[in-house]
């Protein structure tokens, strides 16, 4: 939900688009303070992207992990370097730090 505090006017910001689940987390920028991405889990984690900068990195980020489910961990401030847990049913966690 968006939130107008001049008028307290409140606006739907972003559903599942499959229509299944809550959003699970709105993921926002420390540097810009815009949004990254907002997830949703069922099955699997999915996320919308707001970030097309993020998501370009993420998709290459996916192409050199097959089959893993990444999860950003922590940034640094200047959002250069990011921690990024990944896993499957599987495999355990195993820490990337991308760059």
């Amino acid at each position: 939900m968006l939130l107008d505090p001049a008028t307290g006017q409140e606006t739907p910001y972003q559903a599942d688009p499959l229509k299944r689940v809550d959003v699970e987390n709105l993921t926002i920028s420390e540097k810009t303070h815009e949004p990254i991405f907002v997830s949703f889990e069922d099955d699997r984690q999915r996320r919308v992207w707001k970030d097309k900068s993020f998501e370009t990195d993420f998709k290459l980020i996916s192409t050199k992990l097959p089959g893993l489910e990444i999860t950003p961990v922590s940034n640094t401030a200047d959002e250069r370097l990011w921690l990024l847990s990944a896993s499957s049913a599987t495999q355990p966690s195993v820490a990337y730090l991308f760059d």
